[in-house]
């Protein structure tokens, strides 16, 4: 469960959104890349916006420390 203040970023209240659920869809795929792995995710987003607002609120940043969080316990 998300804090109402950032759910009201992807669905502000009193707005035809406001009833849409926040539901991402996300596949990941990993690959042997010799001495490491890549890893691949497509994300699917059921509005337009909320992968506008992803990026706006720094979507790419917490993915990437989600990344280094990963390595460090695989290490």
């Amino acid at each position: 469960e998300h804090p109402g203040e950032w759910v009201n970023q992807f669905r502000p209240t009193g707005t035809y959104l406001e009833n849409v659920p926040v539901q991402w869809r996300y596949e990941d795929s990993f690959s042997d890349a010799g001495d490491s792995t890549t890893v691949e995710v497509c994300a699917t987003y059921p509005v337009v916006g909320d992968r506008d607002a992803l990026v706006r609120l720094g979507g790419q940043r917490g993915w990437a420390e989600s990344f280094v969080k990963l390595d460090t316990l695989l290490a």
